[in-house]
């Protein structure tokens, strides 16, 4: 049966690393079988008074990317396939 990540660019070896502690996203990543590792974000999700949900939404996802490749072992950064953040707002 043919894996349905199959052809993503990540492998055991080279897992994908997400950068949430959603346990949703770890449960869809499980389903589609991609092989990952966890390292939680830790950022202020505050938002500015300024801002509008898109720039919100930029700001954090680009936040929690830092500091998720600033807190990785070198090891992992050496061969993790990629890094993924998200964030999810919802406007009324």
């Amino acid at each position: 049966m043919r894996s349905p990540a199959e052809g993503f660019p990540c492998s055991v070896e080279h897992p994908l690393v997400l950068g949430s502690g959603s346990p949703r996203r770890r449960e869809l990543l499980d389903a589609a079988r991609v092989p990952h590792v966890v390292h939680k974000a830790e950022v202020d999700e505050s938002l500015l008074e300024w801002e509008d949900a898109d720039a919100y939404l930029e700001r954090i996802a680009r936040a929690k990317l830092l500091a998720v490749a600033a807190a990785l072992p070198a090891e992992l950064r050496a061969r993790a396939s990629c890094v993924l953040v998200a964030d999810t707002s919802v406007v009324l």
